[in-house]
């Protein structure tokens, strides 16, 4: 357990994950994953300090709880980086809950040293493409897909698509209104 956002470690998230995926690929489900980062979090820290980047994480871990730990595996994964796997749900599922959480996330303004500010977060997906792959194997598509969304400019979503110039399922990028 990571003490600071209430979330699985990383080692607890590979360990439930792996099995979460091998249920899911034995019953025919499909397996989701999202990467997420908090955006400019580097920022945070040195303009408000280490204790209020410390509130934004466990800000984060209630946040992921809320939202996602029903009915999938959730994780801070080291840093500012968050693993969510979600098992069984179409792709226009996870990304309009995606996008959901990223605009639910802006929506919080936090105040430190007399400011106010808005905490964001940029969110790769990726779905399993074959069930001969792992757990390793969708977190590197996730995590591709994830640094396309902050080279897009960040607060937003990215769907993993072979080429750059596929399109997601529900659309590439989030803002969707």
């Amino acid at each position: 357990m990571d003490e600071l956002s209430g979330l699985l470690n990383r080692r607890a998230f590979v360990q439930m994950g792996e099995e979460a995926l091998a249920r899911a690929t034995e019953d025919g489900r499909s397996v989701h994953l999202l990467m997420l980062d908090l955006d400019f979090f580097k920022s945070i820290n040195d303009q408000y300090g280490h204790q209020m980047g410390d509130r934004m994480i466990a800000f984060m871990g209630h946040t992921l709880k809320t939202a996602f730990s029903a009915d999938a595996v959730v994780a801070r994964l080291g840093g500012e980086e968050f693993g969510i796997l979600l098992t069984g749900q179409s792709d226009e599922g996870v990304m309009e809950r995606a996008r959901r959480f990223v605009k639910l996330v802006a929506t919080y303004t936090h105040h430190a040293q007399e400011r106010t500010f808005q905490l964001t977060v940029s969110i790769g997906v990726a779905r399993l493409p074959s069930p001969q792959l792992g757990l390793y194997d969708l977190m590197l598509l996730a995590d591709k897909a994830l640094y396309r969304a902050k080279d897009a400019g960040r607060n937003r979503v990215v769907w993993y698509a072979e080429t750059a110039n596929a399109t997601a399922p529900a659309n590439d990028l989030l803002p969707k209104e």
